[in-house]
């Protein structure tokens, strides 16, 4: 179910089916862009095994 949708992106709630989808992304913007784990080297890989072991218990 859409939440809401702003400039093409839509917004929902989390569904346990999209998690690969979700650590993907999530993943990408963490490693990449955020600070303090870009300055510790956390993989890509790394930080995606990481959401989805968390995904479950949301």
């Amino acid at each position: 179910m859409v939440l809401n949708e702003a400039e093409g992106v839509q917004y929902e709630l989390f569904n346990i089916s999209d998690l690969h989808e979700m650590a993907a992304m999530t993943a990408e913007t963490f490693a990449r862009y955020e600070p303090v784990t870009s300055s510790l080297g956390i993989s890509l890989d790394g930080f995606g095994d990481f959401v989805k072991l968390l995904g479950p218990k949301v």
